[in-house]
């Protein structure tokens, strides 16, 4: 159950960023929170 809790709160921090890059107006701003959605994802996948 421990694991299940701690994949959802990582689904939400994911969606939160996720969202964050969605409303930025500014394209470069944009491109940059979306790569560091990008390399965190690539992180989490590596250490597993």
């Amino acid at each position: 159950m421990e694991r299940y809790s701690i994949f959802k709160a990582f689904i939400r921090f994911l969606l939160n960023d996720l969202q964050k890059a969605a409303n930025e107006r500014d394209e470069e701003k944009r491109t940059a929170k979306l790569q560091e959605i990008i390399r965190n994802l690539n992180l989490v996948l590596e250490d597993s």
